[in-house]
This record gives C-alpha cells, structure tokens and sequence, in this order.
C-alpha cells in the first residue's frame, strides 16, 4: 500500500457510513499494468505550488466577463511573502467571470471562467503551467470537497482509460491582492485538437459533425434544444451564437431518431460509441456520482468520416461524487446511480434513452468485461490508491494554508455526508468509500462476460 495512503488509513474518520478501511492486496498485472505511473499534475516533488495571481478591473460577478491581469509565479521559497519581487513565468491580460450555478450562489470560495487576451482584446492561447496552449480556462475552487481532489481523481481514471478527459494543475491563488486557497487549473470542454478533438461542423454539405453538447438537469440553459420526446441539451461548441439554423436543424433531427431508435430496441451499438459509453459509465458508477448521466453530462457526435456515432463524455464536475453527497444515496457505497432515482427527491431525472441503454443486455455485457479488465489494472484497488497518494502529496503545504483561509474541516457544508475533524480524515474517508465502492460493483455489477 502506498506510504501516505497507510499513513492516513491510521486515522479512522467518524462517520454515519458503516464503511470500514481495511489492508488491500496487490492486484495480479495484466497488459493495462500493474499500477498507473503516479501522475502529479505537472507538480515538482518537493517545490510549493504554483501562484496564480488574478486582479481584475471591476468587481467579478456572473455572467458578465470583467477586464483583468493574471500573472503565473512558478518559483518562489512557499511562505508566499516576496512575491512583488518573485519572477513571473506569464503577465497576460484577460476577462474573467464567476462560473458556477449552486457553487456560485452557495460558496464564498468562487470559481471562476478565464479567457486569457492580447493586447487588441482577441484570445490568446497560452501553455498554461505546461498544459497544450489555449485561451480558454477554468479556475475551480473546491469548496465541499475537503480534499481538492475528486474531480481531478475522475478526469485522471478517464484518461488512463484511453479517453480525453480535462487536464488539470493546482495552484494556489490570489484573487485582487487577497489569498484565495488552493484552486485547480483547468482545460474547459470544448473542440480542439488537444481538448475534444472533432472537426467543427461545415456551415453547409456535411453537417453530420462534430457537435459537443451536454445535458444538464432538464434544462438548456438558454442554450440548446429539446427533442420531441421532450429530452433538453445544451449547446456547448458550436455554441448557441455559432451554430447555423442548418446544423441545429440536422442536429435536433439526428437525436430524434437516436431517441427513437433507442426506444424501438435497436441495439445501442448502430447510434453509440460503446467504448467510450462504457467507460463513462464505470467512473461514474465507482464514483457514486450523484449527477451522472443527468447533470454536466457530456456528449459529442463524430461526423460520418468518423464513424458518425454519439459518443460520451468527456467526464465534468465530480466534486459531489466519491462518497460527497448526502442526498440522491451518494453516501452509500452499494447501489447503481442508474436505478437510485425511487430514492432521489431531485427532480432533474436521467434521460429515458440513457436507462434504456444501461438495461440493454447488448450494452451490459461489454460494460461487465471492462470493469473485470479495468479492475487488473488501473481501478485495481493498489492502482487507486496510488492515483488518490499522487493527487494528495503536492497539496501537503498549501492545504493548511486554504483550509484557515475558509474554515471548511469541521463543519457540515452542503451537500457533505462526512465531517472529517482533518484532512487526513477527509482523506482517509475518500480512499474507504472509493474501496468500499469498488468492491461492490465487482459483485453487483450487472452484465455477463462470455
């Protein structure tokens, strides 16, 4: 077991689950590998973080891009004082917004969108900390998830899986002169040959793709489209400014006749990509993602050249998953998300084609044969928990840092169903739930593998 993770399974967290932190064996290799090489984000083991340092020109708010300067400080001794003097590694101007719907309403730590600029105002694509260059970025606070790490945990699983998922460095932040906490740089979901990477559709001929969407709680946020068996989408690239009525059109028409094939039987492998279906099944289900497949869930449609299908993902915003949620069962390590909604009060229910999928007998199959596989090597119970050690260790400073800046350990925030005194605790918790979870689906996960 990896040192930290043994360190921290010393401090058992006081807890309503009944889960129970036990000494797990190395799984036998397979072709996947034993265990992932440990990714740190970039980070430089013994170096402090990255300081991003935000100042805009006016108050930030929601919805309306503000003018700002960032500055990125690589090397500095930690302590964070002398920074006036500390070498820049990017000076950028940009526009800057709060991101976020419950978050932005909810948490006095604010995420934010960044749109990094020239000096006429057009996008500048920069390798931000080391990341394939680009304008458009993410600065996510975590907030409820006491220990930074569980959407950076699912996009990392995704892409050991062979599927893009956003990358991410953390970073510690100062928003207008003041200290605001560890935050996670992030690549935002778009199309791009380093990010999804389709073909933006043609403004006229082939308009078969490609298209980045999402569903998003039965809404389209003033952005998207509603098929005539009433499932909503949102538009996300081409957004609603820049798609063409001809290419809204085929598309709308091309997800009536998915939803109608779906609900006629067709097997779900002539309309999906069921590699990349499966595997956004799986780290939603072993993350108990209370969201999954109905919130931030992402789809894009390749063009006829290539292939043609609906394919899913990439994965977003599992900061209420891994055990952090105490409502819709997220709390419990046993049960399917997929068939929780008699005990989730929240309206916002999964599309009826996605359920239809997940009971098909043609789709549960490939999805039992990869978790089996999956579990040999990268969700291997020893593969976690060195994923999880590599995600903790650059965070071991700057930790103590943001939690006496929001005063979060301790303290019930919505929609937290464990309290961990520490962040070892936190921790500790979030590697058992992970475990527990995992351990369950390898009895209950529906499908045969013939």
């Amino acid at each position: 077991m990896p040192v930290l993770l043994a360190l921290l399974a010393s401090c058992t967290p006081t807890s309503p689950s009944p889960l129970l932190f036990s000494e797990q064996t190395d799984p036998p290799p397979s072709l996947l590998g034993d265990a992932p090489p440990a990714d740190t984000g970039g980070w430089t083991p013994g170096t402090p973080l990255p300081l991003v340092l935000l100042q805009a020109e006016d108050p930030i708010v929601a919805d309306v891009r503000v003018k700002a300067t960032v500055e990125i400080i690589l090397e500095h001794d930690g302590t964070l004082g002398g920074l006036s003097d500390a070498p820049r590694a990017l000076e950028s101007l940009a526009a800057v917004e709060i991101r976020g719907m419950s978050s932005a309403r909810l948490f006095p730590k604010h995420s934010y969108n960044l749109e990094l600029r020239d000096d006429l105002g057009a996008d500048r694509a920069v390798a931000l900390l080391g990341l394939p260059p680009e304008a458009d970025w993410v600065l996510y606070g975590p907030y409820t998830d006491k220990t930074y790490v569980r959407d950076a945990l699912a996009y990392g699983l995704s892409r050991r899986m062979g599927h893009y998922a956003p990358r991410v460095r953390f970073a510690e932040a100062f928003v207008d002169g003041v200290y605001a906490g560890i935050y996670q740089v992030t690549e935002k979901v778009e199309l791009d040959p380093d990010r999804v990477d389709l073909p933006d559709p043609l403004p006229s001929g082939d308009l078969s793709g490609g298209y980045l969407f999402k569903i998003e709680g039965g809404t389209d946020g003033g952005a998207g489209f509603t098929t005539e068996r009433g499932e909503i989408y949102e538009l996300q690239d081409p957004s609603e400014d820049e798609i063409t009525p001809e290419q809204l059109t085929w598309l709308r028409g091309w997800m009536n006749r998915f939803e109608d094939a779906i609900a006629h039987g067709e097997d779900p492998a002539a309309w999906i990509d069921v590699p990349s279906f499966v595997d956004f099944v799986l780290v939603n289900e072993l993350s108990r993602n209370v969201d999954a497949f109905r919130r931030s869930a992402f789809l894009h449609k390749a063009p006829d050249a290539m292939g043609g299908r609906l394919h899913a993902g990439p994965l977003w915003d599992f900061n209420i998953a891994w055990g952090n949620a105490d409502f819709c069962d997220g709390w419990n390590p046993e049960g399917l998300v997929w068939e929780a909604q008699d005990v989730c009060e929240d309206w916002h229910q999964i599309p009826s084609w996605w359920i239809r999928v997940l009971r098909d007998e043609r789709f549960t199959g490939p999805l039992r044969c990869r978790w089996n596989e999956l579990r040999l090597g990268v969700l291997g119970d020893n593969a976690l928990a060195t994923t999880i050690e590599a995600l903790v260790l650059p965070l071991a400073e700057a930790e103590q840092r943001d939690h006496a800046r929001w005063a979060t350990l301790g303290v019930n925030i919505w929609p937290n169903w464990y309290v961990g005194a520490t962040w070892a605790d936190e921790l500790a918790y979030l590697n058992t739930f992970t475990l527990a979870r995992a351990a369950w689906l390898d009895g209950n996960l529906p499908g045969r593998c013939d």
